[in-house]
């Protein structure tokens, strides 16, 4: 399979809000709650993937990986100087389930290292994860992903848990 990358626009919004719906319904089942995650979350990705292309700036790079067919396998989304020690911020990466396997979600990571070192060659990337994923959190370690801390934060679906953060160098991601 061949694989490219575009930059998402503001028409791509509903496509993105609608994979990371649903990969949150596959994935965190158990870790939400069934009523967000049967309900609500169409709705709330909807809206916060609408929102983020309405206020987008330099400071955010969304991108896609499309496969041979053009279809859209998964996306990830970072921003650049989110953290005055960590550096840039991987926000989201998601890969379509079917595609899961591929080496897709390295890619991504691979390709927003490259956009963070050409507009900040100094950054690190780091990212957020829940301590339940635990296979986001097997995937994030076997790249290389080094543990900075765990902390409490309440989730878009209201309940507190417990997320773990990781950090990058950007050479680690570029190799």
């Amino acid at each position: 399979m061949n694989i490219s990358f575009r930059l998402a626009t503001p028409q791509d919004a509903v496509l993105i809000a609608q994979i990371h719906a649903n990969s949150w319904q596959e994935h965190y089942r158990g870790i939400c709650t069934d009523e967000y995650l049967d309900n609500e979350v169409h709705e709330d990705r909807s809206k916060v993937w609408s929102d983020r292309f309405a206020s987008a700036n330099e400071d955010q790079h969304v991108l896609l990986a499309i496969g041979d067919e053009r279809q859209v396998l998964g996306f990830v989304c970072t921003y650049l100087n989110y953290h005055k020690e960590y550096g840039a911020y991987l926000d989201n990466l998601h890969v379509v389930t079917q595609y899961q396997g591929l080496g897709l979600g390295r890619s991504l990571m691979r390709e927003a290292a490259r956009w963070v070192a050409s507009h900040e060659p100094d950054s690190s990337l780091y990212l957020h994860v829940l301590d339940k994923n635990e296979a986001a959190i097997v995937f994030y370690e076997r790249i290389g992903g080094r543990f900075l801390q765990t902390y409490e934060m309440t989730t878009p679906w209201g309940l507190k848990t417990m997320i773990r953060d990781y950090i990058w160098d950007l050479d680690q991601l570029l190799t």
